[in-house]
């Protein structure tokens, strides 16, 4: 059935808003930021399809399958109508009141359909600021779209910006693979979780990876590390657990490494033997203190899910029960972690969309398997064990990949899950294979 919502007036309008606020956001860009042409040609290409993007996922949301953008954008019109029917004091009521709390005049523009209803009480955060962009912007999906989609370039960007900044030898590749990457420019664009929160990661990776340059605009990067890391929260949490968690581990590894040369080699081995001991000796103590945690109705919630994904056919996977024992749990997550990067194989593929995905994952094993034929092992670990900026990007794929791998059941919802994971996946290996011992990093700056 044709959208009412799709190449309206509305849109014509909001489409010149869009127009020129990227006609100002590029001259910024090149004026203030970039200094180098060919860099900016990268950046202009990007930009692009980004916008294509955004006319592609309007057409196929609107038109083709009505699903979460669809949802998101009918809960945040219904908020921007009500918006321009209420007092100016009672604006603020829809943002920090819930649904049964909201008052008469604006709860009237929701009950007429209960998924309307149920998308706001989930989603608070996401419909907020598409109503928000829906109010200034004639109710238009492009215009949620294009600015959603902008701050998902911008972080694509920034993660693309600091890892090119350091090791100038991936440029060619973090672009086919960062900026061009089709699953990732896609899913990086529309009325979306994935652009709010691919966006936020990359701000904060690049506040914590350009301590040099942020000196200059302290409070701004500053500013907008506090704006990622709140929509990061609100959005989807277990992403801020995960970065910050790959982060003090990324800055705890040269601590520990200096602890090391300060430290006896005879004491450091005693001490680790010593632990070795007292887990063994405490094994079952200490399983138990770990399933306190992961209680039997977690694993009776996560079979119940895998038995629904499997019973929908289609392109779920099994990876397998867990039981409440640390080998089970351990097989467990060694299978998250090997379907969200590796899966699905070739012979899994039952649709064109998973046989994509399919050829995506054999991409990273070959790219896996090359690294560490071209590096010894040994070399793989100790360059990115020196450098927090590749430590973090192997924890935060680690913790990613295993959590995504293991709730999602479901090779299409797991695409979407792992977006995050993506750019930091290809950048470290492309760092490792180009990586010589005789130059560690290369210092030619694009940059400004």
């Amino acid at each position: 059935m044709r959208s009412e919502y799709l190449l309206s007036s509305n849109d014509f309008f909001a489409f010149l808003i869009c127009t020129v606020f990227a006609f100002f956001f590029i001259k910024y860009i090149s004026i203030h930021w970039i200094k180098n042409h060919f860099i900016f040609q990268i950046f202009i290409v990007g930009f692009i399809l980004r916008l294509l993007a955004v006319f592609g996922s309007a057409y196929f949301n609107l038109y083709l399958n009505k699903a979460d953008s669809y949802a998101y954008f009918t809960a945040a019109k219904a908020i921007s109508n009500a918006m321009h029917r209420l007092d100016f004091n009672e604006y603020s009521k829809i943002f920090y009141i819930d649904f049964d709390n909201l008052p008469f005049k604006t709860k009237s523009f929701f009950t007429n359909s209960e998924m309307i209803n149920a998308i706001y009480d989930e989603n608070k955060t996401i419909v907020h600021l598409a109503a928000i962009i829906s109010f200034f912007c004639f109710d238009s999906y492009l215009a949620i779209s294009f600015f959603f989609s902008l701050w998902g370039y911008i972080g694509i960007w920034l993660i693309f910006h600091t890892v090119t900044k350091k090791y100038t030898s991936t440029l060619k590749y973090c672009f086919f693979f960062i900026i061009a990457y089709p699953s990732l420019f896609y899913w990086t664009t529309g009325v979306l979780k994935e652009p709010l929160c691919i966006g936020s990661i990359g701000v904060l990776f690049y506040v914590f990876f350009n301590n040099k340059q942020n000196q200059e605009r302290r409070y701004f990067f500053l500013f907008l590390g506090v704006l990622a890391a709140f929509i990061l929260i609100k959005v989807k949490s277990y992403l801020f657990y995960c970065f910050f968690s790959s982060l003090l581990i990324a800055y705890a590894i040269p601590l520990l490494r200096r602890l090391y040369s300060l430290i006896p080699k005879y004491i450091f081995i005693f001490i680790l033997t010593l632990l070795g001991f007292i887990i063994y000796y405490n094994y079952y103590y200490i399983q138990n203190a770990v399933f306190s945690f992961f209680i039997e109705e977690t694993i009776e919630n996560l079979s119940t899910a895998t038995q629904w994904q499997l019973s929908e056919g289609g392109s779920s996977y099994d990876i397998g029960q867990v039981d409440l024992n640390v080998w089970s749990m351990v097989k467990y997550l060694f299978n998250s972690f090997n379907v969200a990067l590796f899966r699905p194989y070739p012979w899994e593929s039952r649709s064109l969309q998973v046989l994509v995905f399919s050829i995506e994952s054999f991409i990273s094993i070959l790219m896996v398997l090359y690294a560490f034929y071209n590096k010894s092992v040994r070399k793989v670990f100790r360059l990115i064990f020196s450098n927090p900026l590749l430590s973090f990007s192997l924890f935060f794929v680690i913790f990613l990949a295993i959590l995504t791998g293991g709730i999602s059941f479901n090779f299409g919802t797991l695409v979407r899950y792992k977006m995050p994971l993506i750019p930091f996946f290809y950048s470290l290996f492309f760092i490792i294979i180009t990586h010589k011992e005789s130059d560690r990093i290369n210092r030619n700056k694009f940059f400004r």
